[in-house]
Formats: C-alpha cells, sequence, structure tokens
C-alpha cells in the first residue's frame, strides 16, 4: 500500500517538474520571439563627426546606422579591385552606396497562377511555413582607428513569414578583424535579433554569420572581391570608415 503511494506520488512529483520546466521553456521562447520582434533603440549621436575620438556608447540593445549611401563606391571599388601597396579608406557611405546598387528589394508577392486547359484557375500553392526575405543591409565602422577599440557592424532587415504571420527583424552583428589565410577575417562579437541578444557561445555568431553572408550575398560579388581581399594584410575600423592596409 505504501509502496503504491509513494509511486503514484513520485509520479505527480514528475509530471510536475516537467510542466514546470516546459512552462519555462515556453516561456524563454516566446519572450525572445517577442524581443526579436521588437526593433531595437535608434540611437544617433549628435553632433556627428568623422574626424576625432569616437562618441561614446549607450548601454542595452540599440541600432546606429551608417551614413547614406551617398559614396563615390565605383572609384573606391576600383581602388580595391587593384590592391595597390598602402593603405585604402572605405567609408560607411561608400559600402551603403555599393549595397543600395548590389542588393535588390525582397521579392514581391508572385503573380496568379495561369489558367488550366479547361479554363479554370489552377490551384494556387500553399504559402511556406517559413521564409525569411533580407532587404538592403547597412555597414558602419566605429573606433578611433585603433584596432583595440573598433569594430565594424553590418545590419540586415528581414521579412520573416512563421506559419502566415509577417514579422520584420533587423539582424546586427559587431565584430573585429584578424589576419587570415585569405586576408582579414572578420571575427563576430556580438549579434543581435530585434531587440534580443544571441548568446556568444563558441564560434556561434561567427557560424551565423558566414550562413547568411553565404546564403544571401551575390555569387558574383564573392568571386570578384575574393581575390582583392587576400591581398591585403589588415582592416581597422576607425569613425565612419574602415582602412584596409596592404604592405
Amino acid at each position: 500500500m505504501c509502496a503504491a503511494q509513494t509511486k503514484k506520488e513520485s509520479e505527480t512529483l514528475g509530471g510536475v517538474m516537467v510542466a514546470a520546466v516546459l512552462n519555462v521553456v515556453i516561456g524563454a521562447v516566446a519572450a525572445f520571439c517577442v524581443l526579436a520582434g521588437t526593433a531595437p533603440v535608434a540611437y544617433s549621436p549628435v553632433p556627428k563627426k568623422t574626424d576625432g575620438p569616437p562618441p561614446p556608447l549607450p548601454a542595452g540593445i540599440w541600432y546606429w546606422p551608417g551614413g547614406s549611401g551617398e559614396g563615390d563606391w565605383e572609384s573606391k571599388e576600383a581602388a580595391f579591385l587593384a590592391a595597390q601597396p598602402g593603405k585604402l579608406e572605405l567609408g560607411d557611405g561608400d559600402f551603403n552606396a555599393w549595397a543600395l546598387s548590389t542588393f535588390k528589394a525582397a521579392p514581391k508577392a508572385p503573380a496568379a497562377a495561369p489558367a488550366g486547359p479547361d479554363g479554370k484557375p489552377a490551384p494556387a500553392s500553399s504559402p511556406p511555413s517559413f521564409q525569411a526575405l533580407p532587404g538592403v543591409p547597412n555597414f558602419r565602422s566605429y573606433g578611433s582607428g585603433n584596432a583595440a577599440d573598433g569594430y565594424f557592424q553590418v545590419a540586415m532587415p528581414f521579412n520573416v513569414t512563421v506559419l502566415g504571420f509577417n514579422l520584420s527583424v533587423l539582424y546586427q552583428v559587431r565584430g573585429t578583424f584578424a589576419a587570415g589565410a585569405q586576408g582579414p577575417k572578420f571575427e563576430p562579437f556580438y549579434t543581435s535579433l530585434g531587440s534580443a541578444r544571441l548568446p556568444a557561445m563558441g564560434g556561434l555568431a561567427g557560424m551565423l554569420f558566414n550562413k547568411l553572408a553565404a546564403e544571401f550575398l551575390p555569387a558574383d560579388a564573392v568571386k570578384k572581391y575574393a581575390g582583392p581581399w587576400a591581398q591585403y594584410q589588415s582592416a581597422t575600423p576607425g569613425n565612419a570608415v574602415l582602412v584596409l592596409d596592404r604592405q
């Protein structure tokens, strides 16, 4: 009798513990989704300066976009591809002007299917349960020109569809550059989705960035820039400028 009662109480306690764990997991996932769908706080220092020390950074999750795409990116691209010895400065405006001309807007919804042989409209295909369409990325450099206190930021907006629900999400990654066999290697130390900070677990940020870059960066751009990039020894973020150096 006592053994049966003890077994029943144990099963009840186990069920309560499992339910509690599931509630915590579901709550954490729901909270992350809410934060991911919440735009980060916009930040813009005043006054804006391109020389001197960089302005202090705020705490929390925020988004500080790089300069508008008004740079002369064609001439900077030509200089980059030439990979001449010396330093090459690429401003935020250069990167963002290049992005506006390289990345296409998110594709529109597909047109209605043509009518079948019998004149009746063909059955519409069911929408995907998950879809992530990228927008135009934004680039920004921050720092004083000293590799120890600067970083390079890439921000990519996504229009995400999950089970018929649409969500606008901003992916941000910040990192520094280290020497690599194929030119300066980008090493992320910060990643966020919307207002949710992603944990920096053993190379996870770098793996995610590399996966997204491989998925959405135009293949012709990768082929075009990989060779010249390998000729540079260092990339140092400055205040609104990334300085490439080839010895």
